[in-house]
């Protein structure tokens, strides 16, 4: 069974009008709950912020980072909040905001886990900002695992909504990658779009083509 956060340690987490964005609050600080911040010490301005629940998971983070050149240049800046997990401590809702002025935006997923085949889906929504509406669902399983730190593993993007904005992808696109990895490290990714067959492939630098792990 899976287990939402208390009420008492959240934000409001109402869901916006599509065109209304308002920065949510991170988490008052109850009983048993952890933060820790850091900044930037010749400037003063927040670098990351976290809030851990008393087992210890991350439940609130907030990151922002700034130009080397400019320190007052703001180049990101988002905060995400974990509103449930699994018995297992794996996240299952997410709320997140991206809070650079001018592209400001709040998007909510769910998280979905299947252990028999390592597969983990999120189905997520964009509530508010330029690009609301959108909704999305991308699934990720494992193809062949060679037991030795090497995985081929299958990823499924779905469009479910275009929503507002109609320079994002229209509703039922749908694509496929087959992505590479070793110990974690990505190895490259062939992409194809489900509809017209149309593929690509995308390699991490100094690679010239995909793994050949054939046996």
């Amino acid at each position: 069974m899976g287990e939402n956060i208390s009420d008492s340690t959240q934000a409001d987490f109402r869901i916006p009008d599509e065109n209304e964005f308002e920065q949510l609050p991170p988490p008052e600080l109850s009983e048993g709950l952890k933060e820790h911040k850091s900044v930037n010490p010749e400037t003063g301005e927040l670098l990351h912020h976290t809030v851990t629940d008393v087992e210890g998971r991350t439940m609130y983070q907030r990151e922002r980072t700034f130009s080397q050149d400019n320190p007052q240049q703001l180049n990101s800046d988002w905060q995400r909040f974990e509103l449930g997990f699994d018995d297992k401590n794996r996240v299952t809702e997410r709320r997140v905001q991206k809070l650079v002025p001018g592209n400001e935006s709040q998007s909510y997923e769910q998280h979905a886990y299947d252990d028999e085949t390592g597969g983990h889906t999120v189905t997520g929504r964009i509530e508010a900002g330029k690009d609301a509406g959108h909704e999305w669902r991308t699934s990720r399983t494992v193809l062949q695992d060679f037991n030795d730190g090497r995985q081929i593993i299958q990823e499924k993007n779905e469009i479910l909504e275009q929503g507002q904005n109609p320079a994002k992808p229209q509703k039922e696109t749908s694509s496929t990658k087959q992505i590479y990895m070793k110990s974690g490290k990505w190895l490259g990714e062939e992409w194809t779009d489900d509809h017209t067959g149309q593929t690509a492939v995308n390699l991490p630098a100094g690679a010239e083509s995909l793994p050949d792990w054939r046996e």
